[in-house]
């Protein structure tokens, strides 16, 4: 399953989780506004349960850089636009887009 979120908001970043902890072959990717969920420290426990649970959580590099918003949270890798492209392709078959 591949989960898509591109807005920073918790109540989306929630079910996210939900949408994890029911499959243990989760991919999370964090883009736009959303990449400001992988950064602070209050959401660390919930992105740490999900990669706990099976989840792969990913960031867009260039949504990051562009909000200079410093650092996502060890737990969740940062991509490329061609890397982004490939897990969509590889993953896209069952997608929730949040």
């Amino acid at each position: 399953m591949l989960v898509i979120l591109s807005k920073s908001d918790q109540v989306k970043l929630e079910l996210a989780s939900e949408a994890v902890s029911k499959t243990k072959d989760a991919t999370i990717v964090f883009l736009s506004d959303a990449s400001y969920l992988t950064l602070d420290g209050r959401n660390k426990n919930i992105l740490s349960r999900m990669r706990e649970e099976g989840a792969t959580l990913f960031a867009m590099e260039a949504d990051i850089i562009r909000r200079t918003a410093g650092k996502p949270l060890d737990c969740v890798n940062i991509i490329s636009y061609e890397e982004l492209v490939k897990i969509l392709v590889e993953k896209g078959g069952n997608t929730i887009n949040l």
